[in-house]
Order: structure tokens, then sequence, then C-alpha cells
């Protein structure tokens, strides 16, 4: 089989490295994949128990990685390449043109606006050039491809949206709660500034000064968890909130909450969402890129403007105190997410892109040839 190279510059707990690894799996019986990654972080060893594994550095770009990759594509006869975020996307598309392989790009979110100005006109200028060098850039979310429109980063580029899939789970089967236990909140992310835990923090105070009884568990950790914890303390929830780390068993934990919460300031199309939608859990989420594309105000959960804790808080307790608005919200969520979001689906669709790039490479070095003779 050609082999396929997949390139991240991070391999940590998050979004990209799951979607890497749900490709990986879902398509091990039709390719053969050679991934560059960061080989002392948690996915590493998940990688390499199903395709061949090279380092690169975390989160930095380095010439002699560049290099490197050159080598590892003509030695292993790499036949296309396909990064995954911001920094992979760099080397992948470089590597593209210097190796003259087709590149697929996907952004995993596309977020510039935060950035100081010189720093974003340098950012959407790199990636302007950058699309030069991509056959096709791949979208999760139809927001998402919107943004990077608005940006101009797709003029030069064919442009394929393929929203992220997740691995199906039991479905829930009863939303019967124990007499006088809190209705349990969660929050899957890192801990990190941009996917707003804080605000979720916020959220689970404004409940509590309210006299609902709630508790908040956030599955994560990162460089913001010491301040989190001091935040928690100043919003008299501390004994409410359990930080409970990075966990292999969230699909359990996501089975025994009842409410998920997201207050990110941005996403793709987040997979811990799709997860506990899948998972039969009604959602209250910013209302920013991605999360926009996934739920529905008053079917699915509800949106709220980001940074507005109260609106976050009016949108829970609606679900608390409303029995026949939650089953709507829990029954409707996890039928849409168990039927637009399998993972096998978009395996099914991102393979097809492969397929159509191979096929057209292979059709360009068969009339290059002829032309030869």
């Amino acid at each position: 089989m050609q082999k396929i190279l997949l390139l991240s510059v991070r391999a940590d707990y998050g979004g990209g490295p799951e979607h890497m690894l749900s490709l990986i799996k879902g398509l091990a019986q039709d390719r053969n994949f050679v991934v560059a990654a960061p080989l002392d972080q948690t996915y590493s060893s998940r990688f390499a128990q199903h395709a061949a594994l090279y380092d690169l550095p975390f989160r930095r770009f380095s010439l002699r990685s560049l290099l490197a990759l050159v080598r590892l594509v003509v030695r292993e006869n790499v036949v296309l390449i396909h990064s995954h975020g911001k920094g992979a996307g760099i080397y992948g598309r470089l590597l593209g043109w210097m190796t003259r392989r087709p590149v697929v790009h996907t952004f995993h979110g596309f977020h510039y606006k935060h950035l100081p100005p010189l720093k974003r006109y340098a950012y959407l200028g790199i990636e302007r050039l950058l699309a030069r060098c991509t056959a096709v850039a791949l979208n999760v979310s139809t927001s998402e491809e919107a943004v990077c429109r608005q940006a101009g980063v797709l003029r030069k580029t064919r442009n394929v949206v393929v929203p992220n899939g997740v691995i199906l789970g039991p479905e829930r089967q009863s939303t019967l709660r124990t007499k006088g236990q809190p209705w349990v909140l969660i929050n899957v992310a890192r801990h990190e500034i941009e996917k707003g835990v804080d605000g979720v923090i916020r959220i689970t105070g404004a409940l509590s000064r309210r006299g609902l009884d709630v508790e908040l568990w956030l599955i994560g950790d990162g460089d913001q968890s010491v301040v989190l914890k001091e935040l928690a303390s100043r919003e008299g929830v501390a004994k409410r909130v359990r930080f409970m780390g990075f966990r292999d068993d969230v699909p359990e934990l996501l089975q025994r909450a009842d409410i998920f919460v997201s207050a990110s300031h941005g996403e793709g199309m987040p997979l811990t969402l799709l997860e506990a939608m899948a998972a039969g859990l009604p959602a209250v989420a910013s209302d920013v890129v991605g999360n926009q594309d996934i739920v529905e105000p008053g079917n699915t959960g509800f949106l709220f403007p980001l940074s507005d804790a109260e609106q976050g808080a009016d949108a829970v307790a609606r679900l608390m105190t409303e029995p026949l608005l939650y089953e709507r919200c829990r029954i409707t969520a996890q039928q849409r997410a168990r039927s637009l979001y399998s993972v096998d689906v978009m395996c099914a669709r991102i393979d097809a892109v492969y397929q159509e790039l191979i096929t057209n490479m292979k059709t360009e070095e068969k009339n290059a040839q002829c032309r030869g003779t």
C-alpha cells in the first residue's frame, strides 16, 4: 500500500491528535500511514501502535526537522502528505513543495482575530502563501470554512468540508436522577486560555449563587490549572468544582454527567462536544465558530455570548428546571450526533480525497513519461 505521511506538532491531549488517531485506525486496512509528531507525549505511543513514528519538536519549527522530513518522504516513498494544525501546516506545505507531493491540510480551528495587528498580518500572509502549496484544504465545519474564506486563505486552493467524527459509545437509556443529588456539569478541555474553562467556573458560580445544586467536573489539565483553582475559590465554588485531570475513562464520565458546558473562545469542530452529545448530554456552549455548527438552540442545547457567564447560567438553569426541555435536548443531541458525526463517515470522506489526489498524481506521472518517450 502507498504511504501517507501525517504531520502534527503536538501529540498531547486534544482534538487534533485524537482526530489523527481515529483516521489512522479507521483506514488501517486500506492505507499505510507514517506519522511525524512529538515523541514524548501521550498520543505518540498510541500512534506507534498503528504507524511508523518519527519525531517533531513540540509546537516549534525547525529547519533541521524539515530537511529530515524531506529525506523521510524520499526514503519511505511517501505519496501524499496530510498536515494537521497551524504548526504542522508550515512543515507540510513546504515539504510538499520541496518533494513535489500533494498536500492535504486540515486547519482544526482557524483563529487569528485575537492576535496583535503585526502578528495577525504576518500569520495571514504566511497562510495565503502556503495555500499555493496546498492541493486540498480541509475544514472541519462550515463556520470554520467561512472564517478561512473571509481571511483570504482559500483563494488559491480547493477546499472540502469534512466534519469531525467520533467513536460512538453506548446510548443513554435513562435520565432518572437520584433525588437530592447535585446536577453534574462536565467540561473536557486543556486548561489553556483559549479553552475558556474560567468561563465554565463562572457559570457554576452564578448557578450556585442562585441556590441551584450543581457540581462541576473539569476533565483536563494545563498551564492555567492553578489560576482556575484560585478562581473557583473566589467564586465560592471550590467545594463544587472537581479538578479531575486528564482521564482515559471520559466516555464513562459523560454517561454519569447531566449537562456539557463549554466556554471556548473558538473551535474547529470540538470532538469533546460531539462525544458529549452522542452520549446523550444537552450542551450549553459559547456562541463561537465550531460550536455554532453543532448546537441548535432549544433542540440540542443552548448557545450563549462568549464571556457572559450569567446568560450561560440562564441556559443551564432552564435545562435543570424544565424537564420536558431537558429531555427534548438530550434525545435530539444524541440522535443528531450519532447520525451525522460518525467517525466512519469522516474517514470515508477523507479517504475519497486521498484517493482522488493519488490517482491524479499517477495520471500526471504517466503523462509525463509519455511526453518523454
